[in-house]
């Protein structure tokens, strides 16, 4: 009889514990149900981000065999070629850092992945575009894709070959729609991000697109 009891009375003490982690359980799914109704965007934001680290891994996977310059807040990869351009591109990205996060409210200590193509041919190939494809420069997913300068600029005076591509390369562009995926989470429709982009590019270097 007493190990009847005992049975019982440890049965009751088993289903009270169930009853406890269920009910834990319960105010949890609720919580979180709560949550994604008040922040319908929020599982999108998570899934996205989760995304945007997996590419910049991958990014740094494929182009591992490209030679790396860093500055204090950009890593620049290119091919061995385009030593030169790298440098280049590495000083209109630290330029364009601060007037940038100024303009948008940004800060962050994040080193940001920027790929240097050799020519069109090459970021197309990247991205599967076809041939009509003439982009200067590109942001997907965390990571900024840009075309060598030498790609575009036919100047052989140094100054204005760097002031050329200071005042006209797409590193300000590309870097503000980097600022505000960072912020948004990916949260936002395309047409604002550009317009946005146009908008800091004008505000900083006066560059104003073709019928924009």
């Amino acid at each position: 009889m007493q190990v009847q009891c005992d049975y019982l009375l440890e049965q009751k003490k088993v289903y009270s514990l169930w009853k406890r982690i269920l009910g834990v359980l319960l105010a949890f799914l609720l919580l979180l149900s709560g949550l994604a109704y008040k922040y319908a965007a929020l599982p999108k934001r998570v899934v996205y981000v989760c995304y945007r680290e997996l590419n910049q891994y991958r990014t740094n996977l494929n182009f591992s065999g490209f030679n790396i310059l860093k500055g204090e807040h950009f890593k620049i990869l290119y091919p061995s070629s385009l030593g030169e351009e790298a440098e280049l591109v590495l000083e209109a990205a630290e330029k364009a850092f601060s007037p940038v996060n100024n303009i948008l409210q940004y800060r962050s200590s994040r080193e940001v992945p920027v790929i240097i193509y050799s020519s069109h041919e090459a970021m197309n190939r990247n991205f599967r575009w076809d041939s009509s494809q003439s982009a200067m420069g590109v942001y997907w997913a965390g990571v900024i894709h840009i075309l060598s300068p030498g790609a575009w600029i036919d100047d052989r005076d140094k100054k204005e070959y760097r002031e050329t591509f200071l005042r006209h390369g797409p590193v300000v562009h590309e870097y503000a729609h980097y600022v505000v995926d960072s912020m948004a989470g990916g949260n936002y429709p395309r047409w604002l991000t550009e317009g946005i982009a146009q908008y800091v590019e004008r505000k900083i270097t006066g560059y104003v697109f073709e019928g924009a």
